[in-house]
């Protein structure tokens, strides 16, 4: 029986915890969140903000937002392939008229929170679930980096 040097078998035993940890699903949430993180349930529906939104006013056309079921992403409609990211993280409708926005700068890398003010938003019932279904068209949000910016429904 062959045997193999101690530093071999630490390698080998490294490389599979490295791998195992990869497929375990950490990926496919926010990286800044962690393997664990769940989305906050306040008793509102976040797919109610489902779909692509794009900012008000001069930053028109300087990229688009796309909300679905709590994840939050940005991109550049100008790139060469429309699709080069610019953030990405989580949302959640928090109160009837509020959506907390959690995302990280694809370039800087630099971890952000806006809180956004629903534009006259109204609230149903949603029959599937115990929670509220909030629609709106507009929003302004407040980062605690960065200027303020208002997204509008596409």
């Amino acid at each position: 029986m062959r045997q193999f040097p101690i530093r071999t078998v630490l390698s080998l035993l490294a490389a599979s915890l490295f791998l195992t940890a990869c497929s375990t699903g950490y990926n496919s949430r926010p990286f800044f969140r962690g393997p664990n993180y769940q989305p906050i349930d306040q008793g509102f529906t976040v797919s109610s903000l489902n779909g692509t939104w794009r900012p008000a006013g001069e930053a028109a056309g300087e990229y688009v937002s796309t909300f679905q079921d709590g994840r939050f992403v940005s991109r550049d409609p100008a790139s060469p392939d429309r699709e080069a990211l610019l953030a990405q993280g989580v949302y959640a409708v928090t109160q009837p008229n509020l959506v907390q926005i959690d995302f990280v700068g694809a370039v800087s890398g630099r971890s952000v929170k806006a809180t956004c003010q629903l534009a006259q938003p109204t609230t149903q019932p949603n029959a599937l679930s115990n929670t509220q279904y909030v629609q709106s068209n507009s929003m302004t949000c407040t980062p605690n980096l960065g200027a303020p910016f208002t997204l509008v429904r596409a």
